[in-house]
């Protein structure tokens, strides 16, 4: 191979894995648009099966309601009720909805699903 050929070569390689890198950051995905700005929540969100019970003092109270009250969120079944609870007995109240993500099991998404059907410590004053 000449030392022209090998130049040529090696100057189309580098100019590809150039390109390839380029491509690849410009379609690589990002954050999904449903996880990051909040999104307005509303009870008509949830399943048609699912009956919502929301007190009229302006949310469920996740410091004070029992399991069979936070199954009442969407997405909240009876393990993760439980799992809210031993949350909340074990490292005190809840002071901000984010809190919630504390949990396992509640993330971003799940959160943005019930978030304007709950209450906390630090939303009472509002």
């Amino acid at each position: 191979m000449s030392e022209r050929f090998r130049t040529v070569l090696g100057t189309g390689l580098m100019a590809g894995a150039l390109l390839l890198s380029i491509l690849a950051a410009a379609l690589r995905p990002g954050i999904p648009a449903e996880v990051y700005p909040v999104r307005e929540v509303t009870a008509e969100r949830a399943p048609e099966t699912a009956e919502i019970r929301i007190p009229d003092t302006g949310g469920i109270d996740v410091n004070t309601a029992d399991e069979e009250e936070l199954t009442n969120l969407y997405g909240i079944g009876p393990a993760l009720a439980e799992a809210v609870v031993a949350e909340r007995e074990d490292n005190g109240p809840f002071f901000y909805p984010e809190d919630l993500m504390n949990v396992s099991g509640i993330g971003i998404q799940k959160l943005n699903g019930f978030r304007e059907l709950i209450r906390t410590e630090a939303m009472e004053g509002q």
